[in-house]
């Protein structure tokens, strides 16, 4: 037996039988007899005994969960302030338990992220901040401070010390890649190991507010200041779901009501004019990182007479940020630290004249980044700009179809203007992630992914830029993603679908990154053929209200039906987007794009385009009750294709 109630309850049938949650009722058939757990709804502290029912509590459960074990063939258990928890119906042993909108075990949070190096410093503000987040007033934290202060480091230590109050997890969203603040309630609920919905007529906060409801959770939300537009919807959900906490990282404060505010200092560093014994310098929080990072690179480096007054130098010269302390410690290795406090001084005095309007800090980063930079070979320069055309990373072999396409050379080419042949690409990628340049990480299919950081990819931009590089990387960037999509799309239906949906879904930001190039381009076609190509991984993977809004722009932008290559790409768009309108509940619009794509289909002679079209429409009539129409329109589909052989 099933039993389906609203979105608020819980519903379970028979003792015996597989677990399955839907979103929908959320049904369960328990696979062992007389066992169930509840959580959010209401606290028993002592063994309840009811005609026919019981339910020990859970040693150690939080006071705002019930969780207990029912018994017998019919009763009811009521918690605190006599709000009913739970009813067992029948001898059959059906159960109701009014709790939250999505159990726990709907949620599927990846750990946090580990770092392989050790935190250094900020005792005292990793200690402040937690208190300040467990704060019962305490909804929305977020630290603020110029990019490559920490922030994200601080954050993820913090959220770990306070990982044991929050028993339905603490879930990291890094939303860096972002550029479009709509996106960010997608990935929050991506992140949490939730998909979009089908259904029509809520959105997105009521979906994700829907999901939370009843859990105690944390959301470490990551490099907001390029999406803060989202900040009012994230409140909303704060709102809906009480029991959930977030904590952000941002250049700047969000402004939003409830928000406190957390800015992040930078590392205590020393005055290079007072007088200091090489005794008194690991008291500084900057040293002890420059020492300890100097180690990972020479593991003899020590503090010494000679260099104590250099090592403080460079802590002062570089403002106590992590990044550039960093960047300058892993370079001992080659450099002493009165020669690296020389060349960063060289540095500094070219670049004194830096905009004004940036905050001293981020002009001291960019002054270190840049300082980097010109340490690079020709070549590795070369690489690192380019680099900065992907979004969210990219492989090896991204990175040399990519960044070669711009000097006009094949993959296997020649070495032209300063970039490495592709036996030694690689090479130039390893040695810019051991210059710290580039941030290294291993796929699910075991290859690895190499990505700037995100400070390091907006001075590479600028870079790309000023080197007059700019339009031919993002259409050399715009064909490899093109490429890939096209090379996908027929793989989805076949028996390398989920490996070809995982290696699409790794590329989602760079496919964004070249659908906003081609929708501001003037190559409107391709951009139609992309889209179109993405469409089922759109519709799989839970991006429907996304992948149908590229669908809709791109088709009022690009070009009609003028050449035959256009006309099969805009007669594959409609079609596509009719398929995400059908999906969404929308049947008028779904039918008006499917008619329109089946007539260019039909003018074009293309019989097979046609056929899935007739297909297509022939469905969604099914779908709508209109069985005579669905007949008609599959029967011409089925024809057409025997025709087409």
């Amino acid at each position: 037996m099933i039993v389906r109630v609203s979105r608020r309850l819980i519903v379970t049938a028979d003792r015996a039988g597989a677990t399955a949650w839907t979103r929908t009722g959320f049904v369960a058939d328990t696979t062992r007899p007389r066992a169930v757990v509840m959580r959010g709804a209401a606290c028993v502290d002592a063994p309840v005994v009811l005609p026919g029912l019981s339910c020990p509590p859970v040693p150690g459960a939080p006071p705002d969960d019930v969780r207990g074990v029912l018994v017998g063939g019919g009763g009811a258990l009521v918690g605190g302030g006599g709000m009913l928890v739970a009813m067992l119906v029948g001898a059959a042993g059906a159960v109701v338990l009014v709790g939250a909108a999505t159990p726990p075990s709907l949620l599927h949070i990846p750990p946090l992220p580990v770092s392989l190096t050790t935190f250094i410093g900020r005792e005292r503000e990793v200690s402040a901040l937690r208190d300040r987040l467990l704060d019962p007033h305490t909804r929305l934290l977020t630290l603020t401070g110029p990019g490559g202060t920490g922030k994200t480091r601080l954050a993820l230590e913090v959220a770990a010390l306070a990982r044991a109050a929050f028993p339905d997890g603490v879930a990291f969203v890094p939303l860096a890649a972002l550029t479009d603040p709509t996106l960010v309630l997608s990935t929050i609920a991506r992140t949490l190991g939730l998909v979009e919905s089908e259904a029509a007529g809520r959105t997105p906060v009521e979906t994700l507010a829907a999901a939370l409801a009843g859990l105690r959770l944390l959301l470490l939300l990551d490099n907001l200041e390029q999406v803060a537009a989202a900040a009012s919807q994230i409140t909303e959900v704060l709102t809906a779901a009480p029991g959930v906490m977030a904590l952000a990282t941002s250049r700047t404060r969000l402004n939003v009501r409830g928000e406190r505010v957390a800015p992040v200092p930078p590392l205590g560093v020393p005055d290079p004019a007072a007088s200091l014994r090489v005794d008194d310098l690991p008291r500084f929080d900057a040293v002890r990182l420059f020492v300890e990072r100097a180690r990972d690179t020479r593991p003899d480096f020590a503090l010494t007479e000679r260099n104590a007054a250099p090592v403080a130098a460079i802590c002062a010269r570089l403002d106590g940020l992590p990044l550039a302390i960093e960047l300058a410690a892993a370079r001992i290795r080659h450099l002493p630290p009165a020669a690296l406090l020389r060349r960063l001084d060289g540095s500094l005095a070219l670049l004194t004249d830096g905009p004004r309007d940036l905050p001293g800090r981020q002009q001291s980063l960019h002054e270190t980044i840049t300082w980097s930079y010109a340490l690079l070979e020709e070549d590795g320069q070369t690489l690192f700009r380019r680099l900065s055309i992907f979004v969210g990373g990219c492989t090896p072999a991204a990175a040399a179809a990519v960044c070669r396409a711009v000097d006009g050379a094949p993959p296997d080419g020649d070495r032209r203007e300063g970039l490495p042949p592709d036996g030694d690409l690689l090479a130039g990628l390893v040695r810019l992630a051991d210059q710290s340049m580039l941030a290294v990480t291993e796929q699910a299919d075991g290859e690895p992914r190499f990505a700037l950081l995100e400070t390091m990819r907006v001075y590479a931009l600028e870079q790309r830029e000023a080197a007059g590089e700019d339009d031919a990387l993002r259409r050399a960037h715009a064909a490899w993603r093109l490429a890939l999509a096209e090379e996908a799309e027929p793989a989805l239906t076949g028996a390398d679908q989920d490996m070809w949906l995982e290696r699409l879904e790794r590329e989602h930001d760079n496919l964004r990154a070249a659908l906003r190039w081609l929708r501001e381009s003037d190559d409107g076609e391709a951009g139609l053929r992309l889209a179109a190509a993405l469409w089922r991984f759109w519709h799989v993977r839970g991006h429907i209200g996304e992948g149908r809004a590229w669908l809709e722009e791109l088709l009022a932008r690009g070009p009609l039906a003028a050449a035959a290559a256009a006309a099969a790409g805009r007669a594959a768009a409609l079609n596509a987007a009719g398929r995400l309108a059908h999906a969404q509940g929308e049947y008028d619009r779904a039918s008006t794009l499917l008619t329109e794509s089946l007539a260019l289909r039909r003018a074009a002679g293309d019989r097979e385009g046609a056929a899935q079209a007739l297909s297509d429409l022939g469905m969604m009539a099914c779908d709508a009750n209109d069985y005579a129409r669905a007949t008609a329109l599959l029967d011409e589909s089925l024809a057409l294709r025997r025709q087409h052989g």
